[in-house]
């Protein structure tokens, strides 16, 4: 598994030299945090699960009275 703050990582920064290499990685681990990492407080899920069954739970239902 990737680890963000291991010695891979820093590494990989270490060699990177151009602005556009470190831009890259950055989008890399903010899609390993965002999208991939485990989570402990919600249940060692991934955030984007998270988010999915949050929202499948949570429909939105039509006003009283109102004819859709």
């Amino acid at each position: 598994m990737y680890d963000p703050n291991g010695p891979e990582s820093q590494k990989m920064l270490d060699e990177r030299r151009s602005t556009a290499d470190v831009e890259l990685a950055t989008a890399e681990w903010v899609d390993w945090f965002n999208n991939q990492r485990l989570h402990t407080a919600i249940g060692n899920i991934q955030p984007h699960e998270h988010e999915t069954n949050y929202y499948a739970q949570h429909q939105p239902q039509p006003a009283a009275g109102v004819n859709a």
